[in-house]
């Protein structure tokens, strides 16, 4: 009886311990995360962290300010230097169970307007 308890108790104690994945988002100037479901959106300059304890499904769009564009996720993050927007969709229940904390980070870059405009007309 007492090697159960003294069992019980460890294994209460190691649940206690565990914080479960986390999803860090790191948001610079110039732009903000949005969520599909709206419940995870991150605005400029901030660092968001969603707590994983569960089920967890949802879509991060990067939207640059006026004057920017979206470069890509940054290399080394979730979604890894892709253009398009994330889909955790849903992230495996098996991979929740770890104390994971993964990064999210876009890249915005601001537009040079004059490289939008014709070589001919350039500077006129």
């Amino acid at each position: 009886m007492a090697a159960n308890a003294a069992k019980v108790l460890s294994i209460a104690i190691f649940l206690l311990f565990i914080q479960g994945c986390k999803i860090t988002q790191v948001v610079p100037a110039n732009g903000a995360i949005e969520s599909r479901t709206g419940n995870h959106d991150c605005a400029t300059g901030q660092t968001c962290v969603i707590n994983v304890n569960g089920p967890f499904a949802d879509t991060f769009t990067a939207v640059p300010d006026a004057g920017y564009r979206f470069a890509g996720w940054k290399k080394d993050t979730l979604c890894n230097g892709s253009k398009a927007p994330c889909a955790l969709e849903p992230i495996p229940t098996s991979l929740i169970a770890y104390d994971i904390n993964t990064f999210l980070e876009p890249i915005f870059e601001k537009i040079d307007l004059l490289k939008l405009l014709p070589a001919a007309t350039r500077g006129v």
